[in-house]
């Protein structure tokens, strides 16, 4: 991975070291300076988390019955080791959740997809067309 120093001194990033795309990728392929994520990167972890807590629930569901019980310890390590297979599964990308979201963002950002408050609001008018014309349409009788 490159230095954020490295970067800073690239010459694909303007003066003012915000988002710039790189000529050789694709313009929702950027590059954020600034401490800034790109959307693939947060779909990433975002599926890390998501995996985590999967691979806890299949680890609760196994029955722990044995001669010694756990200790604080081991519950500890047990959870860093979780931590580690879900970050390591969405590194490889098998699951493929973060591909899948990150697509949905970069429609979002560029306006190909509708987020999902714009989509509410026209249910909502639209239930209340609606209803407006259920309660002429009553009225009217």
């Amino acid at each position: 991975m490159t230095s954020p120093a490295a970067l800073k001194s690239s010459p694909l990033f303007s003066a003012s070291r915000k988002i710039v795309p790189s000529p050789s990728t694709h313009v929702r392929d950027r590059v954020a300076v600034d401490g800034e994520k790109s959307i693939e990167d947060v779909a990433r972890e975002f599926e890390s988390i998501f995996l985590g807590i999967v691979i806890e629930s299949m680890r609760q569901s196994v029955p722990t019955e044995g001669l010694v019980p756990k200790g604080n310890a081991e519950k500890i390590y047990e959870q860093m080791l979780d931590q580690e297979y879900a970050k390591s599964m969405s590194e490889t990308g098998q699951a493929g959740l973060a591909q899948m979201i990150a697509k949905q963002l970069h429609q979002i950002q560029d306006g190909k997809l509708e987020a999902a408050e714009t989509r509410v609001q026209k249910r909502q008018a639209i239930h209340g067309y609606q209803q407006a014309q259920h309660l002429k349409h009553r009225s009217s009788l």
